[in-house]
């Protein structure tokens, strides 16, 4: 149940000691109805887009937005000071454009990972999945790690392995929640395995070892009824690494499969 998995909370991004806890039952209320949220979120979001208000917009929540550590509980907000564990991870992805984070949150909604789904103040998206409940920060990271290499065609903020990654908090109406999510259990190695070795290693197998990141994304956008050009578009800006790293018949044969799945025209 969400009220049974607690953590540490921040009325602003500067307390990072003496935090009260809330647990994830209440969170999802505030998201959802909190006025004075929903009305800094909808400034956030209409007049601070763009990337040249980049700076403006964090500024902006350091200034009015509360955050969580959904990690657990803990003494200050430091990756030494837990002290209980939550059960929980959170997922952070980076998506500016409105089309490709409809496409992200409909994907990631099919995980059967995804215990809380919910919109970040700058409309990317946090996912919070289930983890054993940990004793180390060391062992945080090795369930990061192996939730990395097995979403690796996912644009994951890899700053989400720090135990004390404070998540702001943001309006969604739309806030999804499955109760039979199942637990992440894997682990992986404790090093950041970066974007660019896994785009090479992804040259290295053959043309029709296609992402399946990218497939999923093609597939949902045809059958939103986007026409190619504006798939290419939102592809271009928010696909996996290995689409806009590669050729223009890398991202043809990938379309081009999708719609004989999902239907549309070449």
């Amino acid at each position: 149940m969400l009220k049974n998995h607690r953590f540490s909370r921040g009325y602003l991004i500067t307390q990072t000691k003496n935090l009260p806890t809330i647990n994830a039952e209440e969170v999802v209320k505030f998201c959802t109805f909190d006025e004075k949220l929903k009305k800094d979120c909808e400034h956030l979001r209409n007049n601070l887009a763009g990337e040249q208000n980049k700076d403006k917009r964090k500024v902006f929540k350091k200034n009015n937005l509360p955050y969580v550590c959904f990690a657990g509980v803990f003494k200050e907000r430091k990756n030494a000071a837990l002290l209980k564990p939550s059960g929980l991870m959170g997922i952070d992805y980076d998506v500016y454009d409105n089309d490709a984070s409809n496409v992200l949150r409909e994907i990631l909604k099919q995980s059967k990972y995804t215990y809380i789904l919910k919109t970040s103040p700058s409309n990317g998206l946090h996912q919070i999945i289930k983890i054993p409940l940990i004793n180390s920060e060391e062992e945080y990271k090795q369930h990061f790690y192996g939730f990395l290499r097995e979403h690796k065609d996912l644009e994951i903020d890899e700053g989400c392995s720090d135990i004390s990654r404070a998540f702001y908090l943001s309006h969604d109406p739309r806030i999804w929640i499955n109760d039979n999510a199942e637990i992440f259990d894997k682990k992986g190695e404790n090093v950041v395995q970066t974007r660019e070795r896994v785009c090479n290693n992804k040259k290295k197998h053959k043309g029709g070892d296609r992402s399946a990141y990218d497939f999923a994304f093609c597939c949902k956008l045809i059958r939103q009824n986007k026409t190619k050009e504006d798939i290419f578009r939102i592809m271009d800006k928010c696909g996996s690494e290995r689409w806009k790293s590669e050729t223009l018949s890398y991202k043809n044969v990938t379309y081009n499969n999708a719609s004989k799945v999902a239907g549309g025209s070449k």
